[in-house]
């Protein structure tokens, strides 16, 4: 699995070592840091005086400790709901339709975000795993309740039900932006999906042509669908008006290829990484 990641762990350190190139400041807030795996520690630090490592997973403090650059961290959920969205769907009880009625109605609390400030910000791909983690962790309340075969098969009903709050919690994380002090902001999100597979594989809507952009060709014999990351919501059209886009570029990031972890479909990303600056 490494081999397919590390040219998109390459591509994301060299993005933050273009913007390092042009910041400084005395702390640098490093969202979504995790292992560090994905951190321009080196760049990053030449440039800010400090890093301050924010992550949810505790499995992460290890490499933390280990970094020979100053830092400080935090363990924090940046959405401010985890907790209590998960309480909310725990104390639910009835039928299945009480607990769609109770997704889509997840209270949407102001200011409940993880406050952020710093010179300079780095969002590491949380714009859409802030959604993952919650729809994940509401999954395993609803297996436990109802059972793996009637939760798989009412998939849609679910996913429609959560949508409008998996939407609200990436609207929060581009408010977060629109309030920060922060001189230079880099966004690193995926933007696009492609999963593709050997026929039959199931189609909604997916392009007619063989090709993502002119960088991806699907062979005889290859089925694909693209889905959008963001529910909708575009990152070229969502720059806060205190800042102004300095630069952008994106790649693709082969995340699942086609029978490493499934015999019939892999996953390929698109990430997108736009750099603002304060006006």
């Amino acid at each position: 699995m490494t081999a397919y990641w590390n040219p998109h762990l390459k591509s994301s350190k060299n993005a933050q070592q273009r913007w390092a190139s042009g910041c400084s400041g005395q702390e640098v807030a490093i969202l979504g840091a995790g292992r560090l795996l994905d951190v321009a520690v080196d760049p990053l630090s030449q440039s800010f005086k400090r890093l301050w490592l924010i992550d949810a997973d505790p499995l992460s403090v290890p490499s933390w400790r280990s970094s020979t650059a100053p830092v400080r961290w935090d363990l924090a959920d940046l959405s401010g709901v985890l907790k209590l969205w998960t309480k909310t769907i725990e104390a639910t009880t009835g039928s299945w339709e009480t607990f769609l009625k109770t997704i889509e109605a997840l209270p949407r609390p102001k200011a409940a975000y993880f406050p952020v400030q710093a010179d300079g910000v780095v969002s590491l791909n949380l714009l859409t795993q802030i959604p993952v983690v919650r729809q994940d962790i509401l999954e395993e309340i609803l297996l436990a309740r109802f059972g793996k075969t009637f939760v798989q098969t009412r998939e849609p009903q679910w996913l429609r039900a959560f949508s409008n709050g998996a939407r609200w919690l990436v609207e929060q994380h581009l408010e977060f932006w629109a309030k920060s002090r922060a001189e230079n902001i880099l966004i690193i999100s995926d933007l696009e999906y492609l999963s593709y597979g050997l026929d039959p594989f199931p189609q909604h809507g997916a392009p007619t042509s063989g090709r993502w952009d002119g960088e991806w060709h699907a062979e005889q014999g290859i089925r694909y669908t693209l889905d959008p990351a963001l529910f909708g919501l575009d990152l070229d059209k969502q720059l806060p008006p205190a800042y102004s886009l300095a630069w952008k570029e994106s790649w693709l990031w082969h995340i699942a290829p086609l029978g490493l972890e499934n015999k019939l479909h892999g996953t390929v990303h698109r990430v997108g990484c736009l750099a603002w600056i304060r006006k």
